[in-house]
């Protein structure tokens, strides 16, 4: 059974993406407070806005409260010592929780918001507290806590760039699939392989899956839903570094959201491709088929054993469609344009020929 949840902002209408966030982690949205005041300087939520979050937890038998809005961790702890039989988020780490299941990222930053959490409800008690061990107080504890967590924090960070940008070097091509949360997304890996009419969840780490395009092999990454709401926000990124790093290498963005499918594109230089449910596939294998060109090329060589090693690794490297064997070895091979400077260095080294002959229409 879902748990129930409570969401509290100060300007309405409230973000699109955040109640879908907060179904994400099993909890019913029961109720909605908005209250059109200043930021209170203790709460964050004005005085009156509380009081019916207060009830409607009552009311609802509600057990966690979201703030729609960046709440410092000052603010935190008084809402969570006023609030105190319910679990207190605000937009940031409502989107952490969720990504943290399987994001050890996501996880690491939530568990540092919870330690600095901790940490100041410990200073409010007095530093009264010690440690289990005794040796200091539990103030002291805790910032070596954070302190551990921010590395932790860092490494894991690099860690899931790197898995990223070290992973499918050799791939003809890099395609993102992108989507905002509350998004039932068709755009994902899947589309690519002829699977459109799967509505895939999002997963909360970018996944990439290789796909056979032609002679191509294209790296189609899944990434995680975004907060979308005109911008990607700042503190978003640094949960999803293997996202960003699948971005900087893209060559295309595909997305149901086509300002989320444009801003991406212009901001990391690729091109954009807009999906609806209706033309899928085919609208996408066309932009991937106008990105990703293939030529014939017809190579000979002297038939020497180092010969034979380059047939074959054209085999392994395109579409041979023809060989013959004699004094020399001639063969016709369709491959990725992008991969001919490689092949014509390849051909050398064998005392080889080569020469581009033309660029199949339907390959193009």
């Amino acid at each position: 059974m879902s748990q129930r949840a409570i969401l509290a902002g100060r300007r309405r209408p409230p973000s699109p993406w955040l109640a879908p966030a907060v179904s994400a982690l099993g909890y019913d949205v029961v109720a909605t407070v908005i209250a059109d005041r200043p930021e209170d300087g203790r709460y964050y939520l004005s005085p009156g806005a509380l009081e019916r979050v207060e009830l409607a937890l009552e009311r609802t038998d509600g057990s966690m409260v979201v703030v729609d809005g960046r709440v410092h961790v000052g603010q935190l702890a008084d809402l969570q010592e006023r609030l105190v039989d319910a679990a207190v988020h605000d937009r940031r780490s409502v989107v952490w929780a969720w990504l943290g299941a399987s994001n050890p990222v996501a996880d690491t930053r939530l568990a540092l918001r919870n330690a600095r959490l901790e940490r100041r409800l410990a200073e409010r008690a007095g530093d009264r507290d010690r440690s289990p061990a005794g040796t200091g107080s539990r103030v002291a504890d805790l910032d070596r806590q954070c302190d551990r967590l921010r590395d932790r924090l860092e490494d894991r960070q690099q860690a899931e760039r790197v898995r990223i940008e070290s992973a499918h070097t050799d791939a003809d091509g890099y395609v993102v699939m992108v989507d905002e949360i509350g998004t039932l997304s068709r755009v994902h890996s899947g589309v690519v392989l002829g699977e459109e009419e799967r509505t895939a969840t999002r997963p909360t780490r970018a996944e990439t899956t290789v796909v056979p395009i032609g002679t191509h092999r294209i790296a189609v990454t899944d990434g995680p839903a975004i907060p979308w709401t005109a911008a990607i926000p700042e503190w978003f990124e640094p949960v999803v570094p293997g996202a960003i790093a699948a971005l900087e290498r893209a060559d295309l963005v595909c997305s149901s959201t086509g300002d989320l499918a444009t801003h991406l594109a212009g901001r990391f230089d690729a091109d954009q491709v807009v999906l609806s449910v209706a033309d899928g596939r085919d609208v996408l294998r066309a932009a991937l088929a106008d990105r990703f060109t293939s030529v014939v090329l017809e190579a000979s060589f002297p038939a020497t054993d180092s010969a034979h090693t380059a047939v074959s690794w054209l085999y392994d490297r395109g579409d041979v469609t023809s060989i013959s064997y004699g004094d020399r070895i001639d063969l016709s091979v369709t491959v990725p344009e992008r991969a001919v400077d490689g092949i014509e260095r390849r051909m050398r080294e064998a005392d080889g020929r080569l020469e581009r002959v033309a660029v199949p229409e339907g390959d193009r």
